[in-house]
């Protein structure tokens, strides 16, 4: 199962990052509702409706509200982060993913990592079961990804009745249009391109989190379900959130340019209303997309 929007504090959550948590005076509307946190960006003649997604589920979590329901109600378009649902999205990850996750050459795994890396990867495979030769073949990036998605399977938080699919479910249902910021491919594809010494970085962080902190999943989903921002902010993007700066830029800092472009010319150049849903962590802490928006002079308020 390949997992990337990072369920973790870590680079496998990919759509975070900052030890400097900024919001514009727009972004911090006066609110208290205990519910996941929905903005309205809007210009004289067109509404964005900005929601974050989870990228984790439990059985438990109540997480729709009225805010919800009428933003989606009210939509004429839909766009997402990306299509990682449909048969043929699946299609393209399950034949790309080998093609750039796994050595090619002989090269193992624990060859690429130094004495600590390679005893506490081995450690963590230990605790959890796993044969090493399971992973031995794939590049840090995707040993990281496998991992975490292992362990947050194994906590519950596996459940297919996310919110990107219950979103993609109403538009069915009222034949709504859905199109996509980026194409199915493109964060595996800069994830992929990062330096194996940048990688290498990603997987220590999974170990230390699933080492030290196995219950930061469920901590996140809990601050995303109840709209805490400042705590989303923190865990997603606070000291440590990164592996280093190359993958911060990669995984954050650029889309979150190339999605505020794309977030103009809707507004721009559309009327009515649309509801845009990514990644909880693009909409949070240092370079999110509110104050992206807001900055550029949209109108923001948290609903």
């Amino acid at each position: 199962m390949l997992n990337i929007t990072k369920p973790m504090k870590s680079i496998c959550a990919l759509c975070l990052s900052a030890s400097v948590i900024a919001f514009s005076p727009q972004a911090l509307s006066a609110h208290d509702r205990d519910e996941p946190a929905l903005w309205r960006v809007s210009d004289d003649d067109t509404a964005i409706f900005l929601f974050g997604l989870p990228n984790m589920m439990d059985a438990d979590t109540q997480w729709r509200s009225r805010s919800f329901d009428e933003a989606i109600a009210a939509a004429e378009e839909i766009i997402l982060e990306s299509d990682r649902r449909s048969p043929e999205a699946q299609a393209k990850l399950q034949q790309m993913v080998p093609q750039v996750g796994i050595y090619r050459d002989g090269t193992k795994l624990t060859e690429v990592l130094d004495d600590d890396a390679r005893e506490q990867f081995e450690t963590v495979l230990a605790n959890m079961g796993i044969p090493a030769a399971a992973l031995n073949q794939l590049k840090p990036w995707l040993a990281a990804n496998q991992l975490e998605t292992m362990l947050m399977q194994r906590q519950g938080l596996g459940q297919p009745n996310t919110p990107a699919s219950v979103i993609v479910a109403e538009a069915e249902k009222t034949n709504t249009p859905v199109s996509y910021l980026e194409e199915t491919t493109v964060l595996i594809s800069k994830i992929a391109a990062v330096p194996e010494s940048s990688q290498v970085l990603i997987l220590k962080q999974s170990l230390d989190t699933i080492s030290n902190d196995p219950d930061s999943m469920k901590r996140i989903l809990a601050q995303w379900a109840s709209g805490d921002v400042e705590g989303l902010a923190e865990s997603l993007h606070g000291e440590g959130s990164w592996p280093d700066e190359t993958v911060r830029t990669v995984m954050l800092v650029e889309r979150n340019s190339e999605w505020q472009a794309k977030l103009e010319e809707v507004l721009e150049t559309k009327e009515g209303v649309v509801f845009v849903a990514v990644g909880t962590g693009h909409l949070v802490g240092d370079d999110n997309l509110v104050d992206r928006l807001a900055s550029a002079g949209f109108e923001v308020k948290r609903q």
